[in-house]
Formats: structure tokens, sequence, C-alpha cells
């Protein structure tokens, strides 16, 4: 990408930056609405991380969301740090990522169907821990609620920091040595390894920097609400939204993730206040024409159809 696209593109993304930065004041949708779709964008850019660069689909990547939300959680309300709210959501956040790795040491060692599977068991046996734990720690199937961390618009500021900044490390890192070497893993793993790639070590930094992001956004999440619990912080319904939407904006690019979210975040929510039982349907649809007619996502198509942008879309 020469100078002037580059600058082209970075007056976009500011553009976007500024756009959202100002649309909870325009009255034209609530602060609550705009906070989701920003939250979608970093939970899709997490989950084509590990997805659409790696290679592996994480079926239980909302399991690193949920975490993320419970360590803050806990500091907050049982260590006496609700005080420093930052600092608690920075510990859900590492926390994640450092569940990630140990988790990502053991889960990549499996492949294809069988990943998939073992994180799904995963989030489903960390719902059923927190479900069990006792309420003096974890809050139980009640929850944990925190009036006192709430900060609505301080949150929705958060995470469109922390999703812009997801956007701009992904870029640069996708075109590093590092970036590289996970293509490498995507397309070829057993070739990699062959190589002399240290395939497992590069799987596992690769996962915990995707977990890094799912447990900000949970944290950030838990700001934004003052409340969680196990049903909502381990929800799989999230897991299939963010496949979905990124599968349809273009799995393994910058932008499809956000193109994906944003379309199918206002689609969804456009059915839901209308026909509230029919959004699961949509999901439903939409992975359906994805799998059979638009593998490669809008960016895919778009790439079939105007020559002109072959080879460009990264």
């Amino acid at each position: 990408m020469n100078l002037k696209n580059r600058l082209w593109w970075g007056l976009i993304f500011l553009g976007c930056i500024t756009f959202f930065a100002w649309a909870p004041h325009t009255g034209f949708k609530t602060t609550t609405y705009f906070f989701l779709m920003i939250k979608y964008i970093c939970l899709a850019m997490s989950f084509n991380l590990i997805a659409g660069y790696v290679g592996y689909i994480s079926f239980g990547h909302v399991a690193f969301y949920g975490i993320g939300g419970y360590v803050a959680a806990i500091l907050a309300s049982k260590t006496g740090l609700g005080a420093y709210s930052y600092l608690c959501l920075l510990s859900g956040a590492v926390g994640a990522a450092a569940a990630g790795y140990l988790l990502g040491r053991v889960l990549l060692r499996l492949r294809g169907a069988y990943f998939a599977i073992a994180t799904i068991a995963c989030n489903e046996a960390l719902r059923v821990i927190m479900f069990n734990l006792p309420e003096e720690f974890s809050g139980g199937s009640f929850g944990i609620p925190l009036p006192a961390v709430r900060n609505p618009m301080a949150a929705y500021y958060l995470m469109l920091a922390v999703t812009s900044g997801s956007v701009v490390m992904i870029y640069y890192l996708v075109r590093s040595k590092f970036g590289v070497t996970l293509k490498a893993i995507r397309e070829d793993e057993d070739a990699a390894m062959a190589m002399g790639i240290n395939a497992p070590k590069y799987k596992a930094w690769a996962f915990s920097l995707s977990t890094l992001m799912m447990g900000m956004a949970g944290a950030i999440d838990l700001m934004f609400i003052g409340y969680i619990y196990p049903e909502a912080a381990f929800f799989i319904e999230i897991n299939v939204e963010m496949i979905a939407m990124t599968m349809l904006g273009g799995i393994g690019t910058i932008l499809g993730p956000i193109i994906g979210s944003v379309i199918l975040f206002i689609v969804a929510d456009f059915i839901w206040a209308r026909w509230p039982l029919s959004h699961l349907i949509l999901l439903g649809f939409v992975l359906g024409v994805l799998v059979m007619f638009m593998r490669r996502g809008i960016l895919g198509l778009a790439e079939d159809k105007i020559p002109a942008l072959r080879g460009k879309i990264k």
C-alpha cells in the first residue's frame, strides 16, 4: 500500500472514530446501541485473529469474555479495589489473556472440529463452575451487582479506544514477521513446522492476544452495565454472532469483521425490535447463506466481481 492510500485509509479511520465519539450525543440512537455495535466489532476482531489468521475456529471464545468480566467483578467487589475500577478492568483483560495462554497451550494441540468442540466444553464448564461457586465469592447464579463501578459514558469511550487500538494493532501485526508466520501456520501447519517454525508457541501467543481483547471487552461491559452473572457472561449466542459477523464481512481480513459487525448488528437490531423471537432465525439464515454461497464474505464477493480489487483487500 503506497503512501497516498495509507493517508486515505487513515483519514477514513479517523472519520469513523470521530463519528462514534460524537454519535451518543446526536439523539439518533441511544448510547447503548452504539456501545453494543463497537463491542461487537471488538469481539469480531478478536475472533478473526485466531480464526482468520491462524485457522482455528473457536466456538467457545466467549469464555474469555466471561473470564475478563468476572475477574474484574471479583476484584472490585471482594478485594477493596472497587475504587480503582480501571485497575480492575485491566486485571480482567490480563486474567483472560493468561487463561488464554495456558488453555491455548493445551487446546491448540487439537485441530478442526476437535478444537471447536473443546472450546465449547471449556465455556460450558466455566459457566457451570460460576453458577456453583459460593455466592460469597462469585455471586453464584445471582451474579455480582456493582453499581459503584457502573459508568456507561466512560465505558463507551473506553470501548471505543480499545476497539480502535485493536484495529491498529492487528493491522500492523498481520504485516509483521509474526503475522506472516501465523498465515504460514494457517495455510499448512505441518509444512510450517517442517521449515523450523515453532507453531505451538506462535499459536499460543496469538490465542493469548485474541483472548486479551475478549477479556477487555468483557471487563468494560461490566463497567457499562454494573452487573454480571453467568448466563450473560458465558452466553454462547455471543459466540455465534461473532462468527456470523466475521464470516459476513470476510474472514482473514482487517475490514471484514468491521463491515460484517456493523451490517449484521443493524439488521439484527431492526428485526429484534419488531419480531423479538426472529433474530435467531436471521443468524441461522446468514450462516447458511455464507457457508453455501459466500464463503469469503462480502469482501471476497467484491474481489470476485471486481477484478481491480483482487489482491488488494487485506
